[in-house]
């Protein structure tokens, strides 16, 4: 795999953060961890800005993206069940297969690199 970059986390979880505080804003769910979005990619990043390119650094990124896509299938799956919006449930519903994709991808990534499973 061999040093992935930050700019992916960055792109990456500026997405996934807007759609997550955007979902958790609607849904009135606080967040994860008592921690908010930004307060969670500011800690991410430094971690990852602390790391050498290399296994350590990728194993990182991969579990962070892992947790992130996790809680987004939490919380969208949640909307889709029971969210006021039939317009907004459609679209979580619509997220769900590519969240699931990218659960499988990242798990399979970690498998490849010999790390336990999150």
């Amino acid at each position: 795999m061999g040093g992935l970059v930050a700019a992916p986390l960055a792109v990456a979880g500026g997405v996934a953060g807007a759609t997550v505080g955007a979902v958790g804003g609607v849904l009135g769910a606080p967040p994860p961890g008592g921690m908010t979005s930004d307060e969670q990619k500011a800690q991410i990043l430094a971690q990852l800005s602390g790391l050498q390119p290399g296994p350590q650094y990728d194993a990182t990124f991969v579990n962070a993206s892992l947790q992130g896509h996790q809680e987004a299938l939490a919380i969208h799956g949640s909307y889709a069940e029971s969210g006021e919006d039939p317009a907004l449930r459609r679209i979580a519903r619509g997220a769900l297969p590519l969240i699931r994709l990218h659960i499988s991808q990242l798990s399979q990534m970690q498998r490849m690199m010999g790390a336990p499973q999150g």
